[in-house]
């Protein structure tokens, strides 16, 4: 459960970003436009990239190398999230556990290839913003390493 210390924190996070006051209404409604129920493709990866960048998710490496990667990667996303398709859609609802949507995560996680949850995490979360937490370690300055820790608090 989220603390009243820790939402005031991530609201003086959003406060120094330049991110729009109704920066969730608008992008939330972009990222359902996007989201195609799980058929992942070339083009989804093309409209999902840009936020991912300004996210900072994808830093240091290059455009290039991710879509080179995720381009090999689109079939195993949409096996992995036939999975979840018909599990919960809130991680608080009973019956969504890790395993459920672990294989999901570490497809995702393979995309930019590097062990920190924060690329992973805001991924998943674009693509089902209930069942998946996003992880900033500079906004939620938490020791977690990867990114099952989070999701299991």
């Amino acid at each position: 459960m989220l603390t009243r210390q820790e939402f005031n924190a991530g609201i003086n996070v959003w406060r120094t970003t330049y991110w729009p006051r109704d920066f969730h209404n608008r992008f939330y409604a972009e990222l359902a436009e996007i989201n195609n129920a799980g058929q992942f493709s070339a083009e989804w990866w093309n409209r999902i990239l840009p936020h991912l960048n300004c996210w900072r998710a994808t830093r240091p490496k290059p455009a290039e190398e991710l879509t080179r990667r995720a381009t090999t990667k689109l079939k195993r996303l949409i096996r992995a999230f036939q999975t979840i398709a018909d599990a919960p859609n809130d991680i608080a609802a009973d019956g969504l556990a890790w395993e459920i949507v672990e294989e999901f995560t570490f497809v995702a996680a393979e995309i930019k290839g590097v062990k920190t949850p924060t690329f992973c995490s805001k991924l998943c979360h674009f693509v089902s913003p209930k069942r998946f937490p996003v992880v900033d370690k500079r906004a939620m300055n938490l020791p977690k390493s990867n990114y099952k820790e989070y999701w299991n608090l």
